[in-house]
């Protein structure tokens, strides 16, 4: 497995989950208005960004490999 998706397409691989990762946070704070903070609803809005860099760094490779 060649992690080459670093140098494929650095500026696409790391703007889109960080600006996804933007909105989660956003939409987390706008849920979260009117009410008590929901930790766990904070830890899914965390990990969702992570899962998504890491959903990218595999549809990454696999477009690298083809």
């Amino acid at each position: 497995f060649d992690l080459g998706i670093i140098n494929y397409h650095p500026v696409i691989t790391w703007t889109v989950p960080v600006a996804f990762f933007f909105l989660v946070l956003l939409a987390g704070i706008v849920f979260n208005i009117g009410r008590k903070s929901n930790l766990i609803v904070f830890i899914l809005a965390m990990l969702l960004p992570v899962t998504t860099v890491f959903i990218f760094m595999l549809l990454g490779g696999k477009i690298d490999m083809c």
